[in-house]
């Protein structure tokens, strides 16, 4: 297969690469390999200006690949872990098996640095908190992220019914890309951090101008199964993606959505367990079903649904969006297929496709929704841990135009005896939604914001007995504050 991305390019040696990690691994009294194989600074919040210094000259070491590849069996285990790292950062696939073939070494080499939740001491001689690593150990943590973007959770040698790398590389040693390859670089360029940081915008678009290079449709599909990762936010926009996805035409589309993606990629197949990616591109395109596919494609979108109920697989992708972007393909369907679908998503974890389902009931033409949706709201419980549970999602994706019709679906709520059931998140969620439709503060954010008890919300509701014990009088209190939320809303919704 022809070069299709930058791999790594041997560069010109400066000095000898072997020395330089010596003398390094001899001043090193720790190493925090994820830390490095990631650019992250120093080790879990230790930035002590030794170490930092010993990372730069490790990451300023130039070597050509055999060099390094020949260190991998120096006598010094440290030396080896040094160069499992440089191998790793190089960014070149190619170098994996030989990263691999070290993972049996059982070798002590340096400690590692926990992270620390203690709270920071006056003295900051303290010393951090370590724990021994081997040299095997830091070779399986530089191939795991390969094997796990494949979705091969069994570590290099395999196990738990999951193959190894030697399944993985069978795979993929003669191609010059793959999709799981740049999530790696993507992590690298990210930092893995949470939102991007300004500084690593400009790493992520140096991956992006090597995924430009991909022929088509592998540009658009790994764009596409990107999308959601760490840093995509920055790798690609929303319009670029929904036009590179309309240029690949609603036929390939449906491929996908039926499990027969177009590429030899074996990164982006589908699979039967850990399918998450591949879920994550197929409910991309449903949410733009409008947009992306055919009329035609309605019937096509809930037959996928109920094959992936039938298929028998560890993870099936269902997901209430395959009934939901039918419906948006040929309206006429809501009426029947919609309110049916909510009888299928009944479980615990169904919260998110039943408040979806709702949402898109809300804005199809089911005749009487507004009845419909006020019985189906007080009739759903919120689910423990949630946020937000699926009540309060439902009011989140209702919009929040003072419209006519969305007025009347809130009054109505507002206007049921059985408002004094509902939970703190949903009150909250819906005096939200009644200072966006009356067009003013009924329930000001600022006192939306200094309600507060001390089990919080995620327990108030479901320990309701144990907070009126333990703290009678914060209850009292919040229990006050929520039925004053329960007054204004009805009163405002009167006036409407």
């Amino acid at each position: 297969m022809r070069c299709a991305v930058l791999l790594l390019a041997s560069v010109p040696l400066l000095g000898q690469p072997g020395p330089q990690l010596e003398r390094i691994a001899a001043r090193l009294s720790y190493f925090c390999a994820q830390n490095f194989f990631y650019d992250l600074p120093g080790c879990f919040g230790q930035r002590e200006e030794d170490y930092l210094k010993s990372v730069a000259e490790i990451s300023a070491v130039k070597a050509q690949t055999s060099e390094l590849v020949s260190l991998l069996d120096h006598d010094d285990p440290k030396v080896r872990t040094l160069t499992i790292a440089l191998l790793f950062t190089s960014g070149d696939p190619k170098v994996l098996p030989w990263i691999a073939a070290k993972a049996a070494d059982t070798s002590p080499t340096f400690l590692d640095v926990l992270p620390d939740a203690r709270p920071l001491l006056a003295d900051l001689r303290r010393q951090p908190l370590l724990q021994p690593r081997t040299v095997g150990q830091i070779a399986q943590a530089a191939v795991r992220p390969y094997l796990e973007s494949a979705g091969i959770y069994g570590g290099v040698g395999g196990a738990a019914g999951y193959p190894g790398f030697e399944s993985y590389w069978m795979a993929r040693k003669d191609r010059s890309y793959c999709a799981g390859w740049f999530r790696v670089e993507l992590d690298r360029a990210s930092g893995r951090t949470s939102p991007t940081q300004p500084e690593r915008v400009s790493k992520i678009k140096a991956v992006r101008g090597r995924i430009d290079r991909l022929p088509e449709p592998d540009r658009t599909w790994t764009l596409l199964w990107l999308n959601g990762e760490l840093g995509s936010d920055a790798l690609v926009s929303e319009q670029e993606l929904l036009e590179a996805t309309k240029r690949l035409g609603a036929g390939r589309l449906m491929g996908m959505l039926q499990r027969r993606i177009g590429t030899s990629d074996p990164d982006l197949q589908p699979r039967e367990n850990n399918n998450y990616s591949y879920a994550r591109m197929t409910r991309w395109v449903l949410e733009r079903a409008g947009s992306l596919l055919r009329v035609r494609d309605a019937e096509a979108l809930m037959e996928c649904e109920k094959r992936e109920r039938e298929s028998g697989f560890a993870d099936p992708n269902v997901t209430a969006w395959w009934v939901i972007g039918a419906s948006e393909l040929r309206p006429a369907l809501a009426t029947a297929v919609l309110p049916e679908a909510l009888k299928r998503f009944q479980a615990e974890w169904h919260g998110d496709d039943r408040a979806q389902l709702a949402a898109a009931i809300w804005r199809s033409p089911v005749p009487e929704k507004t009845g419909f949706l006020r019985e189906w709201f007080y009739r759903e419980s919120p689910q423990r841990g949630r946020f937000p549970h699926s009540r309060a999602l439902f009011l989140r994706l209702l919009g929040s135009g003072p419209t006519t019709e969305l007025r009347r679906l809130i009054a109505a709520i507002l206007g049921d005896e059985r408002l004094e059931s509902l939970d703190w998140q949903t009150l909250e969620a819906l005096a939200r939604t009644v200072n966006a439709v009356a067009g003013k503060p009924v329930v000001p954010q600022s006192e939306l914001g200094r309600a507060s008890h001390p089990l919080g919300q995620a327990h108030f509701y479901w320990e309701s007995e144990t907070a009126a014990k333990q703290y009678p009088k914060e209850t009292a209190e919040l229990l006050r504050i929520l039925e004053d939320w329960r007054s204004r809303m009805r009163a405002s919704a009167a006036g409407w």
